[in-house]
């Protein structure tokens, strides 16, 4: 669908994306944030302890992150938070 505008010089082009899809973006992007703050501060304390280097510090971390427990709870817990958010929004309330 490409819509115009009022000016007629620039397309608007919309698409829609299932509610799912957004769900599904959501808990994917918390994982990515949560994965990147472990990264953060793996990769910080690995410079703070003696003879630590980056290397260590990302083997650190992927030795870490890749761990299937590791891995299931970011994403647990990505898809709780993501499911009662919009379990709040679905009931009108905005204050937390």
């Amino acid at each position: 669908m490409v819509d115009r505008g009022s000016s007629g010089s620039k397309p608007k082009f919309r698409m829609t994306v299932p509610p799912a899809a957004w769900t599904a973006l959501d808990i994917v992007v918390g994982v990515a944030l949560t994965a990147a703050v472990t990264f953060l501060i793996v990769v910080a304390n690995s410079y703070l302890v003696g003879k630590g280097s980056y290397q260590q510090g990302l083997s650190a971390w992927l030795a870490f992150v890749t761990q299937p427990p590791i891995l299931g709870t970011m994403v647990l817990t990505a898809l709780v938070t993501v499911l009662y958010l919009s379990w709040r929004r679905g009931r009108g309330t905005t204050r937390f």
